[in-house]
């Protein structure tokens, strides 16, 4: 959002049409006095009266003054409302005393013109076009009618010739200059706008497709909590009544042990989702042995591994070290990889656990046989989409385990990335040290 100063300017980097036609003013006002100062001398070289040329010097004070009041962040307009002022007294008394219409005095008046139509708004624009138009046809119309009396300062036709050449090339190159100041900023403005416009379509479109991802995880999660917990409460309400003897309640224990592992791990991944991407939750960084915090992860889902009579084969490469690291995120990186080997190799399957410690590089992989990842699925494994997906023998699964862990490994520093071939899938995460 634009923030405006009590001058009217904003302080933000990006500016409208009235920022716009401030900073033109600015150098306009510099052009001005600069202009001012280069008649002057050409004036004193073509041996014109001494008034000439200290009234040219003396306007270029006061442009000067407006150049610095409005880089000091004063609003322009009344500053550029004054220096018209003075520029009319000052074309006035250059007319009398330069030749009249005969003059060049004439070409200032078309100057005027590039100031009205660029840097005023509003209702000063047609004001001080008409009235700069009356004021010249005024002094025209006095001079021929023999109301007032003009100096003559040319000695000859080559003199005044001279004199209007000179002014015309100083006239020209002002408006030429301040034109073109005009239209690189207005291009600039305008290619601000065009990538301010692009930035938000984009924001808007991401900011969609996150609103729609989230309904679907509502959605997602809804559906799989809705039939599991419906069915623990008539479980039990049914147990509570003596309708199932020790047999079945011993299979019914199971069952909902089964459930539990997958009702869990949606939540476990959902929490850490919502907190990860909340950024509110701070993780500690402790000092861990690579080898048996990697050995005690692995006994922690040999237990979900066995519902399938799997086996984790875990392997060190190395030698142990002691490392600083966040270890509840790492957990649930790997965590989500071997539950998802798990859920995709058969029963009675090898998961391949293995930690490869170098000098530079801690490195795990995780292997499990089994169908290859479809290729046209590769490029969005990682990204979150709330859909649901089945294992072997058929284990849920909501689409935010492998997002959530690229998430967090890109948030510390972590490579995770996959292979896939028609005999084995491989996912490895890993650290430069």
């Amino acid at each position: 959002m634009l923030k405006k100063s009590d001058s009217g300017r904003t302080d933000d980097n990006f500016f409208g049409l009235p920022q716009l036609q401030e900073r033109v003013a600015l150098l306009f006002t510099l052009l001005a006095a600069i202009l001012m100062v280069f008649l002057a001398i050409s004036d004193f070289f073509l041996g014109l009266n001494s008034f000439l040329v200290l009234l040219k010097l003396g306007l270029a004070i006061p442009f000067l003054a407006g150049y610095f009041m409005v880089r000091k962040r004063v609003y322009y307009e009344p500053v550029l409302n004054v220096l018209l002022v003075i520029a009319h007294v000052g074309i006035f008394f250059n007319y009398v005393n330069n030749d009249g219409y005969r003059g060049p005095t004439i070409y200032t008046y078309f100057i005027l013109i590039v100031v009205f139509a660029v840097l005023l708004r509003g209702w000063a624009k047609p004001a001080w076009f008409v009235g700069s138009l009356v004021a010249f046809g005024t002094v025209f119309y006095l001079e021929v009618q023999g109301y007032i009396t003009v100096v003559r300062n040319y000695a000859d036709i080559p003199s005044l010739y001279l004199d209007h050449l000179i002014t015309i090339f100083w006239c020209s190159s002002f408006i030429f200059i301040g034109l073109n100041l005009f239209i690189s900023r207005y291009k600039k403005q305008t290619e601000q706008l065009e990538d301010l416009s692009q930035r938000q379509t984009e924001s808007l479109m991401q900011i969609q497709q996150v609103n729609e991802e989230k309904n679907r995880l509502l959605a997602l999660l809804a559906h799989d909590l809705k039939n599991p917990i419906g069915t623990l409460s008539t479980t039990l309400s049914l147990v509570d009544e003596g309708f199932f003897d020790k047999k079945d309640l011993d299979k019914i224990l199971l069952n909902l042990r089964d459930q539990s592992y997958h009702l869990n791990k949606v939540l476990n991944n959902t929490l850490s989702y919502v907190m990860t991407e909340l950024e509110i939750e701070t993780q500690k960084i402790e000092e861990v042995d690579l080898v048996k915090f990697t050995d005690e992860l692995r006994k922690a889902m040999q237990v979900q591994a066995d519902q399938k009579k799997q086996l984790i084969e875990f392997e060190v490469k190395g030698q142990t070290r002691v490392l600083p690291l966040k270890i509840n995120e790492i957990s649930i990186i790997l965590k989500n990889l071997l539950d998802n080997a798990i859920k995709f190799s058969d029963i009675g399957a090898h998961v391949f656990f293995t930690l490869e410690i170098l000098p530079n590089l801690i490195s795990w992989r995780v292997v499990n046989e089994g169908v290859e990842i479809p290729k046209e699925e590769r490029d969005e494994i990682f990204v979150f989409q709330a859909k649901t997906s089945y294992g072997t023998t058929q284990e849920k699964g909501t689409g935010l385990g492998l997002p959530l862990s690229k998430k967090i490994a890109d948030a510390n520093g972590f490579n995770l990335g996959f292979e896939s071939s028609s005999f084995k899938t491989v996912f490895f995460l890993e650290k430069s040290i």
